[in-house]
């Protein structure tokens, strides 16, 4: 199935890569910390195995940015959270994500464009991330590079 999507591989939380609520002890596999508060986040930034940083709601502090960018990690911005979220959240979704995306486009911050989709369902293809990715504001040329940028960390 991961051709048929135009991926190479398709990793999976939990099982590739461990989504951490909270900065705990070190781990032997590689983390993204999902949070949004910036000692959390400044925290788990600094661990050798942590490699991003999810946000949560869609938002990130201007230290928050800082902090990712001084350590070298990346920020993955969840496409499906965008896509595929229901009722009065939907309304306010993508203004947040486009919100989002400028912010870590101002901070000149590494950035990958993951899909954290929760069902198959939620799936999307790489082209259909590029275009989601354009309607937040990120051009094609660094959409294709954002998908490619977990792959190249991992």
């Amino acid at each position: 199935m991961p051709s048929r999507l135009g991926y190479k591989k398709i990793l999976e939380a939990g099982k590739d890569i461990e989504v951490m609520d909270s900065v705990g002890a070190a781990t032997l596999t590689k983390k993204i910390v999902r949070s949004d508060s910036i000692e959390t986040i400044t925290k788990g930034v600094r661990q050798n195995r942590t490699i991003g940083v999810l946000p949560k709601n869609a938002s990130l502090s201007g230290k928050a940015l800082d902090a990712v960018k001084e350590n070298g990690k990346l920020v993955l911005i969840p496409l499906s959270e965008a896509t595929c979220a229901q009722g009065p959240d939907r309304a306010h979704a993508l203004p947040r994500f486009r919100k989002l995306v400028r912010n870590v486009l101002i901070a000149k911050v590494p950035f990958a464009l993951v899909s954290m989709a929760e069902t198959r369902e939620g799936m999307m293809s790489s082209l259909q991330m590029i275009e989601v990715a354009g309607f937040l504001g990120v051009d094609q040329r660094r959409a294709k590079e954002a998908l490619a940028k977990l792959g190249e960390v991992l």
